[in-house]
């Protein structure tokens, strides 16, 4: 049987990428969770709105995340 690596990581390496991926899925997380608590307390019409306003300031239209959660951030 042969070893093939493909790299060598040190472990300060390993540990730097893999923090990395922990920030990655709390961050999904973290979205995910907001989402569906918005998504039990809206109409559909509050859901529109702010899946509206969450896609342009994930996509860099809006900058200011602070109206949306001044809007949105106690819930619906």
């Amino acid at each position: 049987m042969v070893e093939a690596r493909i790299l060598d990581y040190s472990f300060n390496q390993f540990r730097s990428l893999y923090d990395s991926c922990e920030r990655l899925d709390a961050a999904e997380k973290r979205l995910n969770a907001w989402t569906m608590l918005i998504a039990s307390q809206a109409s559909g019409k509050d859901m529109t709105k702010w899946v509206k306003m969450w896609d342009a300031v994930i996509e860099g239209r809006d900058t200011d995340a602070a109206k949306l959660m001044e809007r949105f951030g106690s819930g619906i």
